[in-house]
C-alpha cells in the first residue's frame, strides 16, 4: 500500500513534467461505448515514474523490486551456505572407516571449493616420497595410474596382450576358495577386535577384593545359597565413614579437642546417637603407633585417590594415610571391624588382597619402594601389617 500511495502522489505531481517522459493510456470502449481504462498499464507507468524521480526509493527491475536490506540478507545466506558446505565436508572426512582417499587433479593455485579448503593440509606430489607418509598422509604413487593409462593407449595390440595375460593369470577354483576363506577369517578377526574395543573396562574397587567370608565379624555368607547377610556384630558402614572423615580433617600432629569435629561429622552423617562411640574410635586411631610414625615422617598425605590398570580393567580406591619413611612408602588403613585382639593376624590376611592393590598403586604413582601396609584396628586398639621385602 505504501508503494501505491507514493506512486499516486508522484504521478499527480510529475505527469506535467514532460522532461521526465510522458504517460499514455490505451483507452477502449465496450459495446455500449463506455471508456475502459487499462488500469494495470497506468499503475506500472506510475511506479516507473516514481522510481525515476525518487533517489532513495528501492531500485526496481523489470520483473520486481529489491527489498531494502536485500544485499545484507544475501551475504548472510551465502555465509550460511558456506558453513553448511564446511559441515558436509567435515562429515565426509570423518566418516571414513579405514582410509580417506582424496584425489587431487587441479594444479596448485587452481584448486577451488572444498578441495581448496583441504589443499593447505595435503602434501604435494613428490616422486621421492611416493608410498610414504608425508605430514600424516600416505602419498599414493600416481605413476601407477599413469602406467595404466599408457598401457590403455597402446591400441588393440595392447588390449590383446592384456587379455592374454589376464587369461593366463586367472586363479583356479582352489585359489578362489582360499582367498574367500582368508577374507572371511579377516572379517571375523576384525569384528572381534571391534567388539573387544567396544567393551567397557571392568572397574575394581580396592576394598571390594577381600573375600566376603574372610571379613571378620562384619558380614557372613549363608553357605546354603551364598546369600550375604549381616551378622549384627560389626559396625554399620556409616560409622566407618564417619571415623575416616574425622581422621581426614583433624590435625594429626596436634589434634587438640576433637569433640567439635566429631560432633559436626556425626551431625552430617546422622549419627549423633553414636557420637561417643565414634569419638572413642578416633582416639584409638590417633593413639596408634602408625599415626605417630606418619606425624614424624618426612612427608605424608591423607585420603589419596588412585586409578591404575589392573588385570583386564581398572582398580580404583582411596588410601587413608600414606607417608615416606626412610625412603620407602608406608600405607595406613583404618579398620572399624569388631576384631578380637587375638584374631588380628587372621584379620590382616583377610585384607591382604586390598593391601596388594594399595601397594601396586603406591609403587606406580610414586616410583618408591613399598615398606608395608598397616591396618589399624581401632576397636581392638591393635594394628597389623602386610610387609614386602
Amino acid at each position: 500500500m505504501w508503494v501505491l500511495s507514493r506512486a499516486a502522489e508522484h504521478t499527480s505531481r510529475q505527469f506535467s513534467r514532460q522532461s521526465r517522459g510522458s504517460l499514455s493510456c490505451q483507452v477502449s470502449r465496450n459495446r455500449r461505448g463506455a471508456p475502459k481504462t487499462a488500469a494495470v498499464s497506468v499503475l506500472a507507468a506510475a511506479v516507473a515514474r516514481l522510481v525515476a524521480t525518487t533517489p532513495s526509493f528501492p531500485k526496481i527491475s523489470r520483473l520486481g523490486t529489491w527489498t531494502p536490506g536485500w544485499n545484507d540478507a544475501v551475504e548472510r545466506e551465502k555465509a550460511l551456505s558456506e558453513a553448511e558446505r564446511a559441515r558436509l565436508l567435515y562429515v565426509a572426512c570423518t566418516r571414513a572407516r579405514d582410509h580417506l582417499i582424496v584425489p587431487i587433479i587441479p594444479e596448485a593455485g587452481k584448486r577451488k571449493g572444498m578441495l581448496g579448503w583441504l589443499a593447505p593440509d595435503l602434501p604435494e606430489w613428490d616422486e621421492d616420497a611416493a608410498e610414504q607418509l608425508v605430514d600424516g598422509c600416505l602419498l599414493y604413487d600416481r605413476r601407477l595410474i599413469e602406467d595404466e593409462e599408457d598401457a590403455a593407449s597402446d591400441g588393440d595390440d595392447a588390449a590383446a596382450r592384456d587379455g592374454a595375460a589376464a587369461a593366463a593369470d586367472d586363479p583356479s577354483a582352489q585359489e578362489l576358495d582360499a582367498a574367500e576363506h582368508a577374507r572371511a577369517s579377516w572379517q571375523e578377526d576384525r569384528a572381534e577386535l571391534l567388539r573387544a574395543a567396544g567393551r567397557e573396562l571392568e572397574v575394581l574397587t580396592a576394598s571390594s577384593v577381600e573375600l566376603l567370608w574372610q571379613r571378620p565379624l562384619t558380614i557372613e555368607v549363608n553357605e546354603a545359597d551364598g546369600t550375604v547377610v549381616s551378622s549384627g556384630k560389626g559396625p554399620p558402614l556409616p560409622v566407618g565413614d564417619a571415623v575416616h572423615q574425622v581422621m581426614e580433617v583433624i590435625d594429626l600432629a596436634a589434634p587438640g579437642s576433637i569433640e567439635p569435629v566429631v560432633g559436626a561429622v556425626c551431625s552430617e552423617f546422622g549419627l549423633l546417637d553414636r557420637r561417643e562411640e565414634i569419638q572413642a574410635l578416633v582416639e584409638q586411631c590417633l593413639a596408634s603407633p602408625a599415626v605417630a610414625r606418619a606425624v614424624a615422617a618426612e612427608a605424608s598425605w591423607r585420603e589419596v585417590p588412585f586409578t591404575i590398570p589392573w588385570e583386564d580393567g581398572l582398580a580404583v580406591g582411596r588410601i587413608d594415610l600414606l607417608f615416606v619413611e626412610d625412603g620407602r612408602i608406608v600405607i595406613v588403613d583404618y579398620k572399624t571391624d569388631d576384631v578380637a585382639p587375638d584374631a588380628i593376624g587372621e584379620a590382616v590376611e583377610s585384607h591382604r588382597s586390598q593391601a596388594e592393590v594399595y601397594a601396586a598403586a603406591a609403587k606406580k604413582t610414586t616410583g618408591l619402594p613399598l615398606s608395608e601396609v598397616v591396618f589399624v584396628f581401632c576397636r581392638a586398639a591393635r594394628e597389623g601389617a602386610c610387609r614386602w621385602d
